[in-house]
């Protein structure tokens, strides 16, 4: 007995297999695109926000975030040369918001280093030596605002050189930076 008349025999075609086969996949399909679906809702636009210089400019929405903190900023420079976010951090540590800086070890020798600057304005600044290169660029504010990308804290960074700029609401990942 041919494998055509096994089939047959039990009353089932080929076309009855691939009405199977079909409607697996789309069952697969749809559960996917649900999956996809709702582990999108945490990237909306409401919470990431893109910034590319020098097209345009990153340092206002910089600014912005750091002075409106009301708890806790917290810094990982690679190079924190901006005299503008030195000050904002600064501004924001004499309102009484606990401000902690980690920097590359380059920054204790570096000329333009605002390192200096706040640490003689009594903001907490460790030197990152554990590593060979600190090269981290991040900004965390209270809790619940991430700021990081390959933007520097530099003058370079906003008017030179093409950088990208992420600023992110999502408890989730901040907590994984906290962490590091």
């Amino acid at each position: 007995m041919t494998e055509k008349m096994i089939v047959q025999e039990r009353g089932v075609d080929r076309l009855s297999f691939l009405r199977v086969g079909y409607a697996c996949l789309i069952f697969g399909l749809s559960a996917m695109i649900h999956d996809v679906n709702a582990r999108q809702d945490v990237r909306t636009e409401q919470n990431i926000q893109v910034c590319f210089t020098p097209r345009k400019q990153c340092l206002p929405l910089i600014l912005g975030e750091i002075r409106k903190a009301r708890k806790e900023i917290l810094v990982q420079a690679y190079q924190l040369t901006s005299k503008s976010i030195a000050r904002a951090l600064q501004e924001d540590h004499l309102r009484g918001v606990s401000v902690m800086i980690l920097a590359d070890k380059s920054q204790e020798v570096s000329r333009y280093s605002q390192i200096p600057f706040l640490t003689q304005a009594g903001i907490d600044v460790r030197i990152d030596d554990r590593v060979a290169i600190a090269h981290n660029k991040v900004i965390l504010i209270d809790g619940h605002i991430l700021i990081g990308g390959s933007y520097n804290d530099s003058e370079s960074a906003e008017k030179r050189n093409a950088e990208n700029l992420l600023i992110i609401r999502d408890h989730g990942v901040i907590a994984e930076y906290r962490e590091n």
